[in-house]
């Protein structure tokens, strides 16, 4: 069935002239079951799962202009602790834009969680774009691009980054 899917959603991109509503919901469709399949990994600090998902040449840049490599994002999320109870994380595709054999996303992460004693209300919100390219039958992350952050406590902003900028 995910053969299938891939072989539809290829054909689909391979027509001439703007994509149809239908082509476009298809598509979006696919890429956020990606997207929570990239939750579900990191959630699960599952290097072998995220590793299914990103493409050989993976690049990922953050904000600060530092750039990881496929091997570094996986090394990354090897390290990192046991995900918090209680920590609730969602993928918005804003923007989904087909270009032959690769799709740009723009995208926005949002995760909400209590930290601290007493609990504080934590929220950290990322908008990033992303690059996923048609590699075999499926579809591989292989860029993202860190654009801004905003991170609140209780409501309030307490810090906020946008790529070139403040």
């Amino acid at each position: 069935m995910r053969l299938l899917g891939s072989l539809l959603i290829l054909a689909l991109l391979a027509l001439p002239g703007r994509a149809t509503h239908a082509q476009d919901a298809t598509l979006h469709e696919t890429l956020q079951l990606r997207y929570a399949v990239i939750h579900a990994a990191m959630a699960a600090r599952d290097a072998g799962a995220l590793g299914s998902l990103l493409a050989p040449d993976f690049r990922g840049e953050e904000l600060s202009g530092k750039v990881q490599s496929r091997a570094d994002m996986l090394a990354e999320l090897a390290a990192l602790p046991p995900r918090a109870a209680g920590d609730q994380g969602k993928t918005t595709l804003i923007s989904v834009t087909p270009h032959g054999e690769t799709i740009e996303v723009v995208q926005r992460y949002r995760n909400t969680s209590q930290k601290g004693e007493p609990p504080r209300n934590v929220e950290l919100v990322m908008q990033s774009t992303d690059t996923w390219t048609h590699v075999g039958d499926t579809w591989l992350l292989s860029r993202t691009r860190s654009d801004t952050l905003d991170y609140f406590v209780d409501g309030k902003q307490v810090l906020h980054k946008v790529r070139g900028g403040k």
